[in-house]
């Protein structure tokens, strides 16, 4: 059977990335970062295997249109956005509460979408992603920005 096996991701400035044993992938560390729209060359290292090295673009910023303070938990919440470079997978949205309950999730390929029911009263987290791939999709970055607002009875 197939066995585990460790696996060394290294950005291109040769720090090691840190795995993120809850979701199964690795993550950049605190204080690394990407530069946004830039291209960047990562290795792969595996026991016995030859090196594998891929490179990805990262999404480029986008701005997003100022969400409000609050919301009603019935109504309709237009999200919209710029194109963000490098979004070869297009954009994700997530909303979820403060205790990571998910009441949205979608996918879109246009820079603009509603959301309604929110379901819980209280905190919600407003989550909009850029997704970037290699071509061949084994290696997935994402840009990404967290709105907090207030959803009211």
């Amino acid at each position: 059977g197939e066995t585990a096996r460790i696996l060394v991701m290294t950005p291109i400035d040769g720090t090691a990335l840190g795995f993120d044993t809850l979701n199964h992938r690795y993550v950049l560390n605190s204080g690394q970062s990407l530069t946004a729209g830039a291209t960047h060359r990562l290795t792969v290292n595996l026991p016995n295997r030859p090196e594998f090295v891929a490179s990805v673009d990262v999404p480029s910023d986008f701005v997003v249109t100022p969400l409000p303070a609050s919301i009603s938990r019935n109504s309709l919440l237009h999200l919209s956005w710029s194109a963000a470079a490098g979004a070869t997978q297009g954009y994700s949205v997530l909303v979820s509460n403060a205790s990571g309950g998910v009441s949205y999730a979608s996918t879109a390929s246009q820079t603009s979408l509603d959301v309604s029911g929110f379901g819980v009263v209280g905190k919600a987290y407003v989550t909009i992603a850029a997704e970037g791939s290699t071509s061949d999709r084994h290696l997935e970055v994402r840009r990404e920005y967290m709105f907090e607002i207030d959803v009211t009875p």
